[in-house]
């Protein structure tokens, strides 16, 4: 009878583990899938009633220092509404004695096997202590939630019904817990701050972009009458075609910081058609021409002699084509080569802008098509923009399907864009292009 025992508590005590480790593994999955932090801790007091404890709340105190209750659970809805009353008519008092708002105070956890003791030091009066019985309190914990070395927050575990008893294993995965929560808290909290901070950007950057592209008009219109007027004044022409050449640049900046906002709000619209690779090429090459032609570059265009058509909107395409062969002529130095060459590969088509301009460091492959960043160190003789062109290209290229890729041996070694698109089969080739273009609209 002795021996039985020993090995009775063994046993009971493995299985108190081993459901622990399980209510903390199915918590833990729940914590990494929810970005905000109430649904989550919503979720958490799901798993725990009626698996780990009959009552389960979460105090959370928020960064003006209030308390704030984000959940009450138990299964009988009618006991929660039972203890939201007591919650009402018992606030938290100035100096708790327990629960969680002591907790919050104090940082220290609360273990109360036996929840007689606590209930009778907890009541106010008469009238709170029978409320406290009410509930049939057996078993208590309450743990902080701990984030660096601040106390955010508290979770409350009791048994009631169950008879259950809290023992030191379910302490220690309590607090295991608590430290999970409060990552996860903090993380969210981050999280909603860097959304914040990027919708601020993209109404930044769409209200900036109306608010440039307003004097547009007047400017071009101001330009073509400087023209008129001008005659055979050579100092006068010149003055012009650096205007126009000026206002021609920034229109195209407006243009992509409009295109860039439109895409990260999911407004911009692609008007799919069936077109050919060709003619995508060549009107971004002619798009293009002035820049590379004023850096004297030699351009080479080797076109497959196969068509190759795409359900695609030739107009965004043609503007991912132009980007690329733009930043091709800008980090290109003068007199340097620049090749697009397009063909068909395993049924994509696939379309490579390539240079023997300043490359790209390793280090910034990855980073390359991230909004606002550019190449450090790299000397070309005509930087410029505002790191959204390779932003837009990506952004473009995603929406027809397609992946966009860059290369580089590194600086000083040039660059290579590879651009794939999902092309019509080649046995659909004969088929004649669709009459009506298709709207699609963007998913931010």
């Amino acid at each position: 009878m002795s021996e039985a025992t020993p090995r009775n508590d063994r046993l009971e005590q493995a299985l108190e583990e081993l459901e622990a480790a399980r209510f903390i593994a199915e918590a833990s999955a729940a914590l990494a899938q929810v970005a905000d932090y109430e649904s989550t801790l919503e979720r958490i007091a799901s798993l725990a009633v009626p698996r780990f404890a009959d009552w389960f709340g979460v105090l959370i105190r928020d960064p003006g220092g209030s308390l704030r209750r984000i959940a009450v659970r138990h299964q009988d809805c009618a006991m929660v509404r039972k203890v939201e009353e007591m919650y009402r008519r018992y606030p938290p008092a100035a100096e708790p004695r327990y629960g969680a708002p002591r907790v919050l105070a104090t940082g220290e956890p609360i273990w109360a096997p036996d929840a007689e003791a606590m209930v009778a030091a907890s009541a106010r009066d008469a009238e709170h202590e029978a409320m406290l019985r009410s509930i049939g309190l057996k078993s208590f914990i309450c743990v902080p939630m701990r984030s660096h070395d601040r106390v955010c927050g508290a979770l409350t575990f009791s048994t009631a019904e169950s008879g259950r008893r809290y023992s030191e294993i379910h302490l220690r995965a309590a607090e295991d817990l608590a430290r999970r929560c409060a990552i996860a808290i903090e993380n969210a909290l981050l999280l909603g701050e860097l959304r914040e901070a990027d919708r601020r950007k993209d109404e930044f950057i769409a209200i900036l972009a109306h608010e440039l592209r307003n004097p547009m008009a007047p400017m071009r219109n101001a330009v073509e009458i400087v023209r008129a007027s001008a005659g055979d004044i050579p100092e006068a022409r010149w003055a012009n075609e650096v205007i126009e050449r000026q206002v021609s640049h920034l229109s195209r900046l407006v243009d992509d910081l409009l295109d860039v906002s439109r895409i990260t709000r999911g407004t911009i619209e692609l008007r799919r058609e069936r077109v050919s690779l060709a003619s995508v090429v060549e009107a971004a090459v002619e798009a293009s021409r002035p820049a590379i032609e004023r850096a004297r570059h030699e351009l080479a265009v080797i076109l497959s002699p196969e068509p190759i058509d795409l359900d695609a909107d030739a107009v965004r395409l043609s503007q991912v084509l132009s980007n690329l062969l733009n930043n091709a002529a800008r980090y290109t130095h003068p007199g340097g080569h620049v090749t697009v060459r397009a063909a068909r590969e395993d049924g994509d088509a696939v379309v490579r802008v390539i240079d023997d301009g300043v490359g790209i460091p390793s280090q910034m492959l990855e980073r390359i098509f991230e909004m606002f960043v550019q190449a450090p160190g790299a000397e070309a003789p005509r930087h410029g923009g505002l790191g959204i062109g390779l932003t837009l290209v990506k952004r473009l290229v995603e929406l027809h399907g397609g992946t966009v890729e860059a290369r580089s041996a590194g600086t000083g070694l040039g660059s290579e864009f590879t651009v794939r698109i999902p092309a019509v089969p080649a046995a659909r080739a004969h088929e004649a292009p669709r009459g009506t273009p298709t709207a699609e609209r963007a998913e931010g």
